[in-house]
């Protein structure tokens, strides 16, 4: 089941803000060649990401952070989701028309593995978000992509993300 989250001019805001501020601080993402407006426009579709499962999150009645600190919160690490368990959720987004799987870099898979990985699908608007569902770490396969090698797994193959509400 695919759950479509809407954005408030707030939150569009708030993703823009975040982007343009981390942009400046850390204009090198990974060594990945892109203008510097390309890799403003990937830092604002993964934090619209973030918000989006959040959001998702309060309307299932896990109340799991308060939105309002959002606009202060800097680093993407501070909006990884750990569940009641201790296991770690990272949120991977797909902002394209082409884009038709989640990605994680092949640096973040080997040193920094989240347990699960929740796929959210932005509008090419970004006005809204699909949350697509999640996949564990052992379901990534290899994948040589044009900008950097990672792991990646299909949007169409992702786990029901409901199932994954009993981790909060």
């Amino acid at each position: 089941m695919v759950t479509t989250i809407r954005f408030t001019d707030t939150e569009l805001e708030n993703a823009t803000d975040f982007a343009a501020r981390r942009a400046v601080d850390q204009p090198d993402n990974r060594g990945i060649s892109q203008s510097p407006e390309e890799h403003k426009r990937n830092l604002r579709v993964g934090r619209l990401g973030k918000i989006a499962f959040a959001k998702y999150l309060q309307s299932q009645g896990k109340h799991h952070l308060d939105m309002k600190d959002w606009k202060d919160m800097y680093s993407a690490d501070q909006m990884d989701f750990p569940t009641q368990t201790g296991a770690t959720i990272d949120v991977k987004t797909a902002s394209r028309r082409y884009q038709t799987r989640i990605l994680v870099p092949e640096d973040e898979y080997h040193d920094n593995p989240k347990d699960y990985y929740v796929g959210v699908e932005i509008d090419i608007d970004n006005d809204r978000a699909r949350i697509r569902g999640y996949a564990l770490w052992e379901e990534f396969d290899p994948f040589d992509g044009v900008h950097y090698p990672a792991y990646a797994v299909n949007l169409k193959d992702l786990n029901p993300i409901d199932e994954l509400l009993s981790e909060f």
